[in-house]
């Protein structure tokens, strides 16, 4: 009597064991949950495969394999629960925070108009072109500013 493993065995539980891991490190995360989810669903139709391959001929495989599929189902049937209750949250999260941030683009791209012909008016404001102010402006003369300024044309020591 040969007792080998079910095809499974390994491949569900690896699966099941990365997608709980990318569920706990990954859970603030929205997109990895997603991966998760979609990780565990592979694991979980490959234990089910195992399964009914194991209960349609047992006495070819081992109890052992037989019962690490088992657990493996298990792990996987709690991280879809769990992966997907984070997937929904965020896809609810995306799509309303989606909404709010395109209601604002929408409202002030229907307001450009008015933001425009206010960015315009400040050429228009009494303090921007004020008449009554004298300018006074001095005229640059070279001999005067060389009287004021001291030139070094050697530093000796």
């Amino acid at each position: 009597m040969n007792q080998n493993r079910l095809p499974a065995d390994s491949s569900a539980m690896t699966l099941g064991i990365i997608a709980v891991v990318i569920t706990v490190a990954g859970c603030c995360c929205g997109l990895l949950a997603y991966v998760s989810l979609i990780l565990s669903i592979v694991g979980l139709i490959s234990a089910n495969k195992s399964i009914k391959v194991y209960e349609f001929e047992p006495e070819n495989y081992s109890p052992y394999s037989y019962n690490n599929v088992k657990n493996a189902k298990i792990l996987n049937i709690i991280t879809i629960v769990v992966s997907g209750l984070i997937s929904i949250f965020y896809t609810i999260y995306y799509l309303i925070y989606g909404a709010i941030l395109s209601t604002a683009l929408f409202g002030l791209w229907e307001n450009y108009d008015e933001i425009e012909k206010y960015n315009d008016a400040w050429e228009e404001d009494s303090i921007y072109y004020d008449e009554s102010y004298d300018y006074e402006v001095e005229e640059y003369n070279e001999a005067e500013t060389l009287e004021d300024t001291l030139v070094l044309d050697s530093l000796e020591f």
